[in-house]
């Protein structure tokens, strides 16, 4: 799976917002419905986004870098169904610092925020992160579609690479901007690099049953309380060198890497033409059902985001990514 694909994507998102921004500008300012069949819905792209605003109308974006004065950070943060014809359901999670961590969402605190959309349905509601300690800190906001699809169909499994949406950002707290200082690829043992000069050399995030391998793993039969080893691959096929954060989630929990370490964040480093294989494992739950297991890769973790006050840092990739869904079926 190539960087390409990632960055097709988002130009994708950038431009499906923009036409569905102006579509709702256009029908919330004509109550009467005048100019509504003017606008073709149907040369709309699908697809659905997630953005974060000052502003309980959405015209306002968050910077990448805010700046805060006290321990909380809020905001609204705005959803939107882009599909004509499907209802849809959304899982919101946050993460600071690569952990998930409790917010309020329309007065709620949860650590999981459920939607259901109905077809060309928005929501934006206030947000609010409380507790944040003084410091340099990295923010996510991410937002799977329809978490709960156990579908084994080859092709619903493929796509689950592309169905998650992330909003990410800075925070410094009282003008405490000292970044964390960080330990590449030594909280595990045993990772394995290799040159990218093989047949099976990729570039990006794929979670598979053998190191290195970029065959496709989509789902497992397992038993309860087994432990299931397998290997998170990371490529780096013609970029710079390459720094990141890798976190796994379990049915939208977050798991440590491996099961008998305490380890929820791990942090890797590997050169240009170079892949990392990093050994990883988890204790199957002790209930009969399906799982799904999805592993998140975080590209420059805690790097500057702005060079200024909204100013992108465009010399660095701010890449959040997905793996594909493995399903588990615990018997």
């Amino acid at each position: 799976m190539k960087n390409i694909k990632n960055y097709i994507l988002f130009i994708f998102i950038i431009i499906f917002l923009i036409l569905l921004l102006a579509y709702f500008n256009n029908f919330l300012n004509n109550n009467t419905g005048e100019n509504y069949t003017e606008f073709n819905l149907n040369n709309l792209p699908e697809g659905f986004g997630i953005g974060y605003y000052k502003d309980i109308d959405g015209t306002m974006p968050i910077n990448h870098t805010e700046y805060l004065q006290n321990n909380e950070f809020n905001g609204h943060i705005k959803m939107i169904n882009g599909y004509k014809t499907q209802n849809n359901q959304y899982l919101m999670l946050a993460l600071l610092d690569y952990k998930i961590v409790p917010v309020y969402y329309n007065g709620i605190i949860s650590a999981k925020h459920l939607f259901n959309l109905s077809p060309m349905e928005s929501i934006i509601y206030p947000y609010k992160m409380a507790n944040i300690s003084a410091g340099y800190h990295d923010m996510m906001i991410l937002n799977f579609k329809n978490p709960d699809n156990h579908s084994t169909n080859i092709s619903d499994r493929l796509n689950t690479y592309s169905q998650m949406g992330n909003v990410r950002f800075n925070a410094i707290v009282e003008n405490n901007n000292t970044k964390p200082l960080l330990n590449y690829n030594n909280s595990i043992k045993n990772i394995l690099i290799e040159d990218n000069n093989t047949s099976n050399s990729f570039d990006g995030l794929l979670i598979n049953k053998e190191p290195f391998s970029s065959n496709v793993w989509l789902c497992e039969n397992v038993t309860k309380n087994e432990i299931l080893n397998y290997y998170i691959n990371i490529g780096n096929y013609n970029s710079d060198n390459k720094t990141y954060a890798i976190i796994q989630l379990l049915d939208y929990d977050q798991i440590p890497i491996t099961s008998n370490d305490p380890e929820y964040i791990y942090y890797g480093q590997i050169q240009n033409n170079e892949s990392a294989s990093i050994p990883a494992n988890l204790k199957v739950p002790d209930k009969k059902g399906v799982y799904e297991l999805i592993v998140i890769f975080v590209a420059n973790p805690y790097e500057q985001l702005e060079v200024n006050p909204g100013v992108q840092n465009s010399g660095i990739n701010t890449l959040v990514e997905s793996s594909l869904r493995i399903e588990l079926n615990v018997t």
